[in-house]
């Protein structure tokens, strides 16, 4: 018995979707496995794009086999826990939005040193006046002095 045209196409559709899921998934765990990732039924779903149902049909021994608990890594000699891919991007995200927040704070934080300098260089400005004012008025006053004292 023949199938109909579009029952064949369907089923070459899905054949050829089973084939690039069972493709991908092999590859991120390789991928996964090779980077000392931890290696669970989660992160494999997220990265390689398929369900948690999908890897329990078709991965599960595989995975089971090289299945790790890791919670910690080490990384250019820091400590880190190890994150889900999702939970990774989370995090990224975050402190992305962080350090473009203490961008911006260290250019005002920028802009108000500069404003100090000019305020504390014209308080100096000021103070040397002043000193220099004290010190004529000083000299005034001795001066003053010795003449009182020469016709007294």
């Amino acid at each position: 018995m023949e199938r109909h045209p579009i029952t064949n196409g369907l089923a070459a559709s899905a054949e050829e979707r089973s084939v690039l899921a069972r493709r991908k998934t092999e590859e991120t765990i390789s991928r996964m496995s090779v980077a000392g990732e931890a290696i669970t039924f989660k992160t494999v779903s997220e990265q390689a794009g398929v369900s948690r149902q999908y890897l329990y049909q078709h991965f599960r021994d595989t995975i089971d086999k090289l299945r790790t608990r890791k919670t910690e890594i080490v990384i250019d000699g820091e400590t880190a826990t190890v994150r889900s891919a999702a939970r990774a991007a989370t995090i990224e995200l975050a402190l992305r939005n962080k350090v473009a927040r203490l961008e911006a704070e260290l250019k005002d934080a920028a802009k108000e040193a500069a404003g100090a300098k000019h305020r504390l260089e014209r308080a100096l400005g000021e103070a040397e006046e002043w000193r220099s004012r004290h010190k004529a008025a000083v000299t005034e006053l001795l001066d003053l002095r010795t003449r009182l004292r020469a016709n007294g």
